[in-house]
């Protein structure tokens, strides 16, 4: 086994930050990967109205749903921003015990999702 300090970033969007594994599986990254930022993938954002984005490069396409091919005890930290929303009860909760198992004892995890009670709070103060 390695001793490299491993630490995660799920679902890291354009936010990759060297040192880190950046792991995202959304569309427009899976694009970015498979047509690079060439010709092919400016005429695909052009077809398709949208800005061509500037993915990083240093982003690993993963479904995290699927679990984490890391070994048990072998992350010391992991970050998640507005990736959870996304899933279904069972898979979000499948994916945070996927965390737990690869985290260290002692490791660190953030995980940032919205805050639902402040959004429906705004909501219901507009009606």
């Amino acid at each position: 086994m390695t001793n490299k300090i491993l630490k995660l970033n799920l679902g890291c969007g354009l936010n990759a930050p060297s040192g880190w594994i950046n792991i995202d599986a959304s569309f427009t990254a899976r694009l970015s990967k498979f047509l690079g930022s060439g010709w092919v993938y400016r005429f695909f954002c052009n077809t398709m109205r949208r800005e061509p984005i500037p993915w990083p490069k240093n982003i690993k396409i993963l479904d995290v749903r699927k679990g984490l091919p890391y070994p048990d005890n072998s992350i010391v930290a992991i970050f998640s921003s507005h990736m959870l929303e996304h899933m279904t009860y069972q898979e979000a909760s499948f994916v945070i015990k996927e965390c737990y198992r690869c985290l260290v004892h002692g490791g660190v995890i953030r995980i940032i999702v919205p805050d639902l009670y402040q959004i429906a709070k705004r909501y219901i103060s507009l009606i």
